[in-house]
């Protein structure tokens, strides 16, 4: 990393620094360098979130995991994910069908336990979002569906108008 001093000032809290120019570099086994401008968009959000992981072994809390990101990518990060310690919680939200391609699914009770629909119905007058998990008959078709294996598991999910 390379970061540059502007400054200092001092106040009743202590003595403060000004940093600019943050650079993150990165060097190549035959030791040349190069800055993370040079990486892509999805080379970045691969980066941070495995940063993420890092850091968080017990939650994992992702919004649009699999923009930018290559197929390969998206399947490490849930790779990455399945190795966390058994406790770990995740939450992945997207609006693109590709991430559930990468989602195991191995029952109908798991179907239940790790969809939550996000839904807008009107309560006393209002439009409301409304969260749940699948019904009990909803996890099971769509699992029965699943193991014949034609459909992708987006397709299925929007065909049955759960997604």
């Amino acid at each position: 990393m390379s970061v540059s001093v502007e400054g200092s000032y001092s106040d009743e809290l202590g003595l403060w620094w000004q940093f600019s120019g943050l650079d993150f570099l990165f060097t190549e086994p035959g030791g040349s360098s190069f800055s993370h401008h040079a990486l892509s968009y999805g080379q970045k959000r691969l980066l941070a979130f495995l940063y993420y992981l890092d850091a968080n072994h017990r939650y994992v809390i992702a919004d649009e995991l699999v923009n930018g990101m290559h197929h390969d990518w998206i399947r490490f990060c849930l790779d990455e994910m399945s190795g966390l310690d058994l406790a770990a919680q995740a939450f992945l939200t997207s609006q693109n069908p590709l991430l559930l391609d990468y989602i195991p699914i191995g029952s109908a009770e798991e179907a239940q336990r790790s969809f939550i629909q996000c839904r807008s119905e009107v309560i006393d007058g209002h439009s409301r979002f409304v969260w749940s998990n699948l019904s009990a008959d909803d996890a099971r078709e769509l699992f029965a569906d699943h193991q014949v294996g034609i459909q992708h598991l987006g397709e299925l999910l929007r065909v049955r108008g759960l997604w």
